[in-house]
């Protein structure tokens, strides 16, 4: 009975022990399981006390009773449970990185407003993703910014972002471009810009910001006789201006070529024409001019002699147009037009380029001399009259003047080099003085001039031929004026026949000829183009 009182409070004591034992294990499981971001829990709550149930009294042994066991100690109190940890770390806010990519071939810096952001090169920073940011791109000298790309920045103008929004920003920086303006052509002219400082003339190249538009005018050279006639390169074309964009090394040509007419009528002088400074070949159209009619009867028309010549721009020709011959009004005895004047180019130590002769004149004197003047010849040689002695000059001399005793016939045009032959031998008595016959080019162009009718009552005076060398008037026409002059009119001995003056011979030293009788009646002219 003793064992077994014993035994049993020997149990009591293990069971108590078995549960405290237990106890902690649940708790140490339920912290495990309990692991969360908030903190930890509080540590287990103190241990159960240990057993303490008393030993009982020992059960006897040989009669003697056993001495009470001692009661059980309380257990210890359990210890509190660390704080838990936070899951994302002790309380720390999460970064943002920026990063600036450096573009193009040019150089710069880009820089923030908040510090972080300050490079030349490619670079990157760490913020707070809340940060908003103002980026500034500066090139560097012989560079252009020329933009942003990412982080929603367009443009050239500052960059705006927010951090947590944005990891990389591109910012591009080009080389200055080369532009340069080359000038072609046979004209001259200026090419200007109305920025960038294209000034050509002298200045035909710029460096220019890329991506700079530049626009160009052409302005031919006043007086020089250029025209524009068009831009070629950087995409431009036409006449107007030129609008280049500049991304690259570029070149533009504008091209200015001589082209221009002038034409020069009769003045009654010996003029000049300078060329333009940058024609090296002038095409030369002269037209003779028209001998004097007489009545109903024409005058010869003046030959028309077109060709291209070489000349030296800013060189300067010596000019004459031909003078119309003066008609005849009346059926006297001087009833006959007078000669036209050639028309005459030649440079300024006297070579002569083209010469247009003039027509003679014709003659009217009723009822049986009757005739139209004799056109200007398109060969160098003077045409004679329609009949008689009146012959025609040749190698630029002057028409010879046809002799008839007792009357005053038409004098001979003078020529290039030589003037007009007076042969007449009329009567002074009743038709005053001869008349006198045109003079050369080079002796200053006079058309022939009429006698002096003195104190005779009876005498009708002549008409003086064209300026140009034309012949003056008499009782038959006078000869026209040219290269060579042509002959004056003459009467046939023995036949009631009279004739009109003979043409002026011409002259070309030109190329690309063109020699006919020209169309228009009257003053001779000159167109000349280039």
């Amino acid at each position: 009975m003793t064992w077994f009182s014993s035994l049993g409070a020997r149990r009591l004591a293990l069971l108590a022990v078995l549960f405290v034992i237990g106890v902690a294990c649940a708790q140490v499981e339920r912290d495990y399981d309990d692991d969360t971001s908030s903190a930890g829990k509080g540590g287990a709550s103190a241990g159960s006390a240990g057993a303490e149930t008393a030993g009982k009294a020992g059960a006897p042994i040989g009669g003697q009773p056993g001495s009470a066991g001692e009661a059980g100690q309380g257990g210890e109190a359990g210890q509190g449970g660390s704080a838990g940890e936070n899951a994302a770390g002790a309380g720390g806010a999460p970064n943002g990185t920026l990063s600036i990519i450096m573009a193009g071939d040019g150089k710069g810096t880009v820089a923030s407003d908040v510090p972080g952001i300050d490079c030349n090169a490619n670079c990157s920073a760490d913020f707070d993703p809340d940060t908003t940011l103002v980026l500034t791109a500066t090139a560097a000298m012989g560079s252009t910014f020329t933009g942003w790309s990412g982080g929603g920045c367009t443009g050239t103008g500052k960059c705006t972002l927010q951090v947590a929004d944005v990891p990389e920003v591109t910012a591009t920086f080009m080389l200055d471009r080369v532009l340069t303006v080359t000038k072609a052509g046979t004209g001259s002219g200026t090419v200007t810009s109305a920025s960038m400082g294209i000034n050509c003339g002298a200045d035909c190249d710029e460096v220019v910001p890329h991506g700079s538009v530049v626009t160009l005018s052409a302005t031919p050279t006043t007086g020089s006789g250029s025209i524009f006639t068009g831009w070629s390169g950087g995409g431009c074309s036409g006449t107007g201006t030129c609008a280049v964009t500049v991304t690259e090394a570029t070149q533009v040509t504008a091209t200015f070529a001589c082209s221009g007419t002038t034409t020069i009528m009769y003045s009654g002088v010996i003029t000049s024409f300078v060329v333009p400074t940058c024609v090296t070949a002038l095409t030369i159209d002269a037209y003779g001019a028209q001998g004097g009619n007489a009545g109903p009867y024409l005058g010869g028309y003046g030959a028309r002699i077109k060709g291209t010549v070489t000349v030296t721009g800013g060189s300067t020709l010596k000019v004459l147009v031909g003078g119309r011959g003066l008609d005849a009004f009346d059926t006297g005895q001087q009833a006959a037009g007078s000669g036209g004047g050639g028309t005459f180019v030649a440079s300024a130590t006297n070579a002569p380029l083209m010469v247009a002769g003039g027509g003679g004149g014709a003659m009217n004197y009723t009822p049986t001399y009757l005739a139209a003047g004799i056109g200007g010849g398109i060969t160098t040689a003077g045409l004679a009259a329609t009949s008689g002695a009146g012959a025609g000059g040749t190698a630029g001399n002057g028409g010879v003047t046809a002799a008839w005793t007792g009357w005053h016939t038409g004098t001979g045009g003078g020529g290039f080099a030589g003037n007009g032959v007076n042969d007449t031998t009329g009567s002074a008595a009743s038709y005053g003085t001869p008349y006198s016959p045109g003079k050369a080019f080079l002796n200053g162009g006079t058309g022939g001039q009429p006698g002096s009718c003195g104190t005779l009552t009876t005498c009708i005076a002549g008409r003086a031929g064209g300026f140009g060398g034309g012949g003056a008037a008499g009782f038959t026409g006078g000869g026209g004026g040219g290269y060579s002059g042509g002959g004056g009119g003459d009467f046939v001995s023995g036949a009631t026949v009279g004739s009109g003056g003979g043409g002026g011979g011409s002259y070309n030293a030109g190329t690309a000829q063109t020699n006919t009788a020209a169309t228009n009646p009257g003053a001779g002219k000159l167109v000349f183009s280039w």
